[in-house]
């Protein structure tokens, strides 16, 4: 078939979330990938490998087909994350015309569902080895540490089990949640994600249980929360310690010097705060709690989280000669 139209033209739902060249680069990076091409051949069916025909609300000459609806629409349903019987009413793409033109349920459960388990199997825009980059340092931290890591939340309904209930609710939240551990460099460049965990879970526990997936030089170090000192070669702020004896317990307070560090600290990790933020920033994160399986879950925090990855690489002020340097020659310190 000849070269399609950007897909991004589709719809204005997703701006600013996704810039035109990052949903363009995903695209023709991994679209290939996602389709069969025999579907494209005289006669091909409108099946779970590939649509090539134009849905009816567009004229053929336009190059845009049920493909390009259906993984634009991958991205709108995590953006606005529509009941079912919100789909006619909420994705919906430029073209369409509302009551008339719609996106059934069946359609995405049988079409845009399944791409979105293929897209999060192909893509792969988290590289590793990007804590190595030269560049990744801080004035703080000139040597020896790598990556930033920290959790965030997503709530999910309740379980009908009492014991699932359990496993998922968090006091902190006074709510039910799944966890997500990021790991980022000072560059504020994702290098690593350790899937869904259950919210009962403390972040120390989280590190600990997947540390072993990322292989460390013998001299690295990361730095992380306070609850992080249960991981090999963390740097946390400091915590206050108890009093013995003391009941109901209490606490040494901390010394000017431990503020002032902990402040600095702070202010360092910070940077994967901001990275959280942009990930959760879509409604299937931080709107009504999640109703549905982990297992779709998992696609979508998969395919948002290398999105993001790949947004954050591809901004544009990186692009420009120079950009990471300040006059001590150090990058993204303020």
């Amino acid at each position: 078939p000849p070269p399609p139209p950007p897909p991004y033209k589709l719809s204005p739902h997703l701006h600013p979330r996704y810039p035109d060249y990052v949903v363009d680069y995903i695209w023709a990076k991994y679209g290939p990938d996602l389709f069969d091409i025999e579907a494209a051949e005289p006669g091909g069916d409108d099946n779970i490998l590939g649509n090539y025909r134009s849905p009816p609300w567009y004229h053929p000459d336009d190059g845009i087909t049920w493909n390009h609806v259906h993984f634009y629409l991958i991205l709108v349903y995590i953006h606005l994350n529509p009941k079912g019987r919100s789909f006619k009413r909420m994705l919906l793409l430029k073209g369409m015309l509302a009551g008339i033109d719609y996106i059934s349920e069946w359609r995405f459960l049988n079409r845009i569902r399944p791409l979105a388990g293929r897209l999060s199997e192909v893509i792969d825009e988290i590289d590793y080895s990007a804590r190595l980059d030269p560049m990744n340092h801080h004035p703080l931290f000139k040597y020896l540490f790598t990556t930033i890591v920290d959790t965030f939340p997503i709530r999910v309904a309740t379980s009908v089990s009492s014991a699932a209930s359990n496993i998922f609710f968090q006091g902190k939240y006074a709510c039910h949640v799944v966890k997500v551990q990021l790991g980022i460099t000072f560059k504020r460049e994702i290098v690593f994600w350790s899937g869904l965990h259950p919210g009962s879970n403390d972040d120390g526990t989280i590190g600990r249980d997947t540390i072993h997936r990322c292989p460390r030089y013998r001299w690295e170090y990361w730095l992380g929360d306070g609850v992080y000192e249960v991981v090999r070669r963390m740097m946390v702020p400091f915590r206050k310690q108890p009093i013995p004896g003391t009941n109901p317990l209490q606490y040494f307070p901390l010394s000017q010097f431990q503020l002032r560090v902990n402040k600095l600290i702070a202010g360092v990790r910070g940077r994967v705060e901001h990275v959280n933020a942009m990930v959760v920033n879509h409604d299937m994160f931080e709107g009504r709690p999640y109703r549905g399986s982990l297992d779709f879950l998992f696609l979508y925090v998969n395919i948002t989280i290398h999105f993001t990855a790949l947004m954050i690489r591809m901004e544009v002020s990186r692009q420009l000669p120079g950009w990471s340097m300040n006059a001590n020659g150090h990058p993204h310190f303020e």
